[in-house]
């Protein structure tokens, strides 16, 4: 005759039992959920790369978005995703006077800068990302002057992230002159020519910066 301790082993056995027949199961569905998710949304990416390329910009703004909801703690998905929407903000402004299109572009230049801003978030020290982004903002402040002071800003963290980058200093300089900050950027070509003295583009870009 078993004793209530047994009786209760047992019972407390049948129920470990019970839970791991309906545990194991579950975590082998979210395993393959989430890695299903991560292959789709490089599938995504590819498409979309591509499909920019060929200019079906509808098709890549789509596919990214998809991309970006699949895995959404990837930051190349939003930093791509953000320079797409910042293209199409600027291409929608080439019809003029159209409150429509005007209206379109805000909201796009809106869109890229939170998908620029996801992809600081998650990667906020990875000098890739940032020097991508640069590009981005830059071209949004343009047309958009709120993003002037956060594309100077990511410029400057670049510059502490990369002090041996002739690059970074000459992107950043290119930055500075657009917004006729003449002096800071000869300074940053100075010290990308310090860096790398053969450097074509930063000697042409100084000697245009000089002449002004």
């Amino acid at each position: 005759m078993k004793t209530n301790r047994e009786t209760w082993e047992v019972k407390l056995s049948d129920r470990q039992s019970r839970f791991l027949r309906v545990l194991v199961p579950t975590l082998a569905v979210s395993v393959f959920t989430a890695f299903l998710s991560m292959f789709l949304a490089d599938v995504f990416l590819t498409r979309a790369l591509a499909d920019r390329r060929i200019g079906d910009y509808q098709a890549a703004e789509r596919e990214l978005f998809w991309a970006t909801r699949l895995n959404p703690f990837e930051p190349l998905y939003h930093r791509e995703y953000a320079a797409l929407l910042a293209d199409l903000s600027i291409k929608s402004l080439a019809v003029k006077e159209d409150p429509e299109m005007i209206k379109q572009s805000q909201t796009l230049a809106r869109n890229a800068g939170r998908e620029a801003g996801r992809a600081i978030e998650l990667n906020p020290r990875n000098s890739l990302t940032l020097k991508a982004l640069l590009k981005t903002y830059y071209s949004l402040s343009l047309y958009y002057p709120a993003f002037e002071e956060i594309t100077k800003s990511l410029g400057q963290t670049l510059l502490v992230l990369s002090p041996t980058e002739a690059h970074v200093r000459y992107s950043t300089a290119l930055v500075f002159a657009g917004y006729g900050k003449g002096d800071q950027a000869i300074k940053l070509v100075d010290e990308a020519l310090r860096l790398k003295p053969d450097y074509p583009e930063a000697l042409s870009l100084k000697e245009t910066l000089t002449k002004k």
